[in-house]
């Protein structure tokens, strides 16, 4: 298969990204709370955002910036659905037994 440059860095960063949501789903998964572990690694990360820098061009850095507190948001909310979702499949063998 003969990719592109873009392609390639297209599925990178989907291969990327879709690691970032297993590892952090992994780390909460065991805890005793998982949403409240996701909820602290957003605030983390949402203070720690603000002193990044994304370039020079300020138009362009704001829209870089917005974009990835986009996706980033995104991630959480996947990794706090799958939380959940782990919580309710232990709920529900919990009343089965």
């Amino acid at each position: 298969m003969d990719a592109t440059h873009l392609e390639y860095l297209e599925a990178r960063l989907i291969a990327l990204e879709l690691l970032f949501r297993g590892m952090l789903s992994g780390l909460v998964e065991d805890r005793p709370d998982p949403l409240g572990d996701v909820d602290r690694m957003e605030d983390e990360f949402r203070s720690t955002v603000g002193f990044t820098k994304f370039g020079d061009d300020d138009e362009r850095a704001e829209r870089i910036r917005t974009l990835v507190i986009a996706m980033v948001n995104t991630n959480f909310a996947a990794v706090r659905s799958r939380a959940l979702r782990q919580i309710e499949i232990e709920a529900a063998g919990k009343t089965r037994n």
